[in-house]
């Protein structure tokens, strides 16, 4: 049977021909399906495997952000562990927590070609530099900014530097931290081409769009060997555990466990279109040391005291380049830092851990623990 299709018939502009209708309904189909298929192309790649490089892989927060990353039900990337020593203990332990998942990278932040090398193919950068490793704010910055160039030359889709606050700025000169300065630098930096692209109107910027810095402070767990208190007679004659350290009168200590700073390093790495071009201050919270110390009796039933030090008390510890760590101490007992949204840090990372949870969780009962491969200020 045949059909003979009619000559389209209509009076006025309002009065579609079937036949109109019926092509601009495949062609809107084509239209659909070829949408469809590019947010679905796009959920994929956004679900995709990614290759994440961690920077500064085996300290403590690199350790902890690969952790979290492990911990995750989000994706199943492939993490690249960026160090100098593949063969080191630290190394090796990271490489046993999941064979499959975690490669170990040779390389060095001075090594122009292995930065290079290791960025290649690259969707995630972390990047958490080691001041102590040169010991000194030029190093720092230099190490920074090399990867930085080397991130934006190879084309890395999502790049997080791990910063501190610029307390010499916060302090207007009066307490220089090298340790944190030399990492508000290379932030310093990234803000600055932040603002360049947004001035010039630069597409995508790089900066802007695919660089995010995420302001770190003290973890609780330095209460494991800098900050571990030792076995004593408190002044009301109980045996329990001394806490020292040249912190006084109402300064506070802001911290924040290692768990919840690779927990908000994930968190950024999965949701680049939210945290790209974005600088996030993190902490779980501020304490005094009576506070501190407080705390840490009524969870652990075991009798704490604070004693405060002096200065030159403290810079005649033994403690390598004690000056740095004084300044650090006291850029708190003054006020020079950054204050922090903790109903937003909450609102991001529900689970955020206090002080007191810390405890809790970790059962940390005085005692020293290892935490990180090396001296806390860089001695041996």
């Amino acid at each position: 049977m045949q059909f003979k299709i009619a000559q389209p018939r209509y009076s006025s502009v309002y009065q579609f021909p079937l036949d109109l209708y019926l092509l601009m309904t495949v062609r809107d189909a084509i239209v659909l399906f070829l949408t469809e298929s590019l947010l679905l192309f796009k959920s994929r790649e956004e679900t995709r495997m990614k290759n994440i490089l961690v920077i500064g892989s085996t300290g403590a927060m690199g350790s902890a952000v690969i952790h979290s990353l492990l911990n995750s039900n989000q994706s199943d990337s492939q993490i690249y562990a960026f160090t100098r020593d593949v063969k080191s203990a630290a190394a090796v332990a990271l490489k046993a927590l999941d064979t499959d998942r975690v490669i170990l990278v040779t390389g060095d932040l001075d090594d122009p070609v292995s930065l290079k090398n290791a960025m290649r193919n690259m969707d995630v950068v972390f990047c958490n530099t080691a001041f102590f490793s040169t010991g000194s704010v030029a190093g720092e910055r230099r190490q920074g900014l090399a990867a930085l160039k080397a991130a934006k030359e190879a084309g890395v889709e999502h790049f997080i530097y791990s910063s501190l606050d610029p307390v010499a700025r916060l302090s207007g000169g009066a307490l220089p931290v090298p340790h944190y300065d030399g990492k508000a630098i290379v932030e310093a930096e990234i803000d600055a081409q932040r603002s360049d692209e947004f001035m010039s109107q630069v597409k995508d910027g790089w900066y802007c769009n695919h660089a995010t810095v995420l302001v770190m402070c003290p973890y609780i767990e330095n209460f494991y060997d800098f900050f571990a208190p030792i076995d004593g007679t408190l002044s009301d004659g109980r045996q329990g555990k001394i806490f020292k350290g040249p912190i006084s009168g109402n300064g506070r200590w802001q911290m924040i466990a290692l768990d919840d700073l690779g927990a908000f390093t994930r968190i950024v790495i999965e949701d680049r279109k939210t945290w790209g071009g974005k600088t996030l201050r993190v902490a779980s919270e501020e304490l005094t040391m009576t506070q501190i110390v407080s705390t840490f009796e009524e969870i652990t039933g075991i009798p704490a005291e604070y004693r405060p030090m002096s200065e030159n008390e403290f810079l005649s510890s033994g403690l390598p380049s004690a000056h740095d760590p004084l300044n650090n101490m006291l850029m708190y007992r003054e006020g020079f830092y950054a204050e922090r949204d903790y109903d937003l840090l909450k609102s991001i990372h529900p689970t955020l851990m206090t002080f007191k949870q810390w405890l809790i969780d970790s059962k940390w009962r005085g005692e020293s623990r290892t935490m990180r491969k090396n001296a806390p200020t860089g001695g041996e």
